[in-house]
């Protein structure tokens, strides 16, 4: 058994080194520590480890650390203890971690490992939200805040300031393999659509307007600047609008009775065309997917054609309504 995980690991490394140029991205790396007796390259290499193998704490990847072999492939000098990893995160160095992950992601893009399950020939991805830290007791000067109530001992109400990080991630979510393309933090006095439209604006820069053809959103951020952005680049969004007293809501109804769908069914499914003033109509990828993620389209389809609960009507961000939907 220890024979055959010592023989896979050095083949895995082997096939990073080559495909993805592992050895030179890592060389790269660095942290605020000067001088110090275990290297960057070494400490992210054991946290690597400690991803691929999913371990469950910095305590069982120190237990791993003390192996020999584990030391030969993370060129460490010797086993070392967790508070190594802890000093050299907390000053690591973020560009260049950025860029190796650009660089694999556009490597996976070019080895066609992103083409399984695209739709209709497209990359879909999704922007959301997520926070990842919380804390009463430690923050940081990026740090945002809350106040929240909560019981004491005696069962009395105690408002506390909670300190806590949020960020916004866009990641392909139509492959097999679903690579992060890019983060962002949400920073103090600042709205999570802010932080989301700054993300926006960087994803081309680093990786092409062309990287993934759709974009899945939240109404959170189905705001007038995200919509231009995507105009420009000549992104599809695919939008879950949860208000129906919002500005873009009206707007979509308003397009929808201006503009009657061209219903066309054949054997495998059915699909809904909406005509561009030009007259030329435009497929949209299927429509049970787009049904799923946009009910009250669908029901006005099925009210005013009459059409089955598989027919629904797609959108696309427009330059001549300004609404985000095609006339």
């Amino acid at each position: 058994m220890h024979a055959t995980q010592n023989h896979e690991l050095p083949s895995f490394f082997g096939y990073l080194r080559k495909v993805f140029h592992f050895r030179e991205a890592v060389a790269r790396l660095g942290d605020g520590r000067q001088d110090p007796d275990i290297s960057p390259q070494t400490v992210f290499l054991s946290l690597f480890h400690g991803f691929v193998f999913r371990l469950s704490s910095f305590l069982q990847l120190e237990a791993d650390l003390a192996q020999p072999h584990l030391q030969h492939c993370t060129e460490a000098p010797g086993a070392f203890g967790n508070d190594v990893l802890r000093y050299s995160l907390a000053s690591f160095t973020l560009e260049p971690l950025e860029q190796m992950l650009v660089n694999i992601n556009r490597r996976l893009k070019r080895n066609k490992a992103l083409d399984p399950g695209r739709v209709q020939g497209r990359v879909v991805a999704a922007l959301d939200g997520i926070e990842v830290l919380s804390s009463f007791s430690r923050c940081c000067e990026f740090c945002l805040q809350r106040r929240v109530v909560s019981l004491d001992e005696q069962g009395q109400p105690v408002e506390q300031i909670q300190y806590y990080h949020r960020l916004v991630g866009c990641q392909v979510v139509s492959s097999p393999v679903k690579p992060i393309l890019a983060l962002e933090w949400v920073r103090p006095n600042e709205g999570e659509d802010t932080a989301a439209l700054r993300l926006l604006h960087r994803l081309p820069e680093v990786y092409g307007s062309r990287f993934f053809d759709i974009l899945l959103l939240d109404s959170l951020y189905a705001q007038t600047p995200v919509l231009q952005l995507a105009k420009e680049i000549d992104w599809d969004l695919v939008i879950t609008l949860k208000q129906e007293n919002r500005t873009l809501y009206q707007d979509a109804m308003a397009c929808f009775k201006a503009a009657h769908p061209t219903i066309n069914s054949p054997k495998s499914m059915a699909t809904t065309l909406l005509k561009h003033n030009s007259g030329r109509p435009r497929s949209f990828p299927s429509p049970r997917s787009i049904r799923n993620r946009c009910g009250w389209c669908a029901r006005k389809s099925e009210k005013q054609n009459g059409t089955t609960d598989r027919e629904s009507v797609s959108r696309r961000p427009s330059s001549r309504n300004g609404c985000g939907l095609q006339r």
